[in-house]
């Protein structure tokens, strides 16, 4: 479960590194368990044949007074060995979040 929490904090502190600038100590505001509610993006995945989170959750981010909301999908497979693999897909949501995750899939690929 630590390893979990940990990889859903440093995945949205890629996004929130984007405003460090404006707010240099985001903080959890407050989080919630959605297990059961899919998320649109992974209803549409698993629509092409993609597997379903095993679990999901929305944590919201106060950027020093300004609250962000992050979807966050948690994946699981066996790998080869027999060993749990994970796989977070946290990103933030609305329309500065799509803006976010432009930014940032480019920071990544460029």
């Amino acid at each position: 479960h630590t390893l979990v929490t940990e990889g859903s904090w440093k995945a949205i502190m890629e996004y929130e590194a984007l405003h460090l600038s404006k707010c240099p100590n985001p903080k959890l505001a407050r989080f919630q368990g959605k297990d059961g509610i899919y998320s649109l993006k992974a209803k549409v995945a698993s629509y092409f044949g993609a597997p379903l989170p095993f679990d999901r959750h929305d944590w919201t981010i106060d950027r020093c007074g300004t609250e962000v909301t992050y979807i966050i999908d948690y994946y699981d497979w066996t790998d080869e060995n027999g060993e749990t693999e994970y796989f977070i897909d946290a990103r933030p949501t609305g329309i500065s979040g799509l803006f976010d995750r432009f930014r940032l899939a480019t920071k990544k690929w460029s």
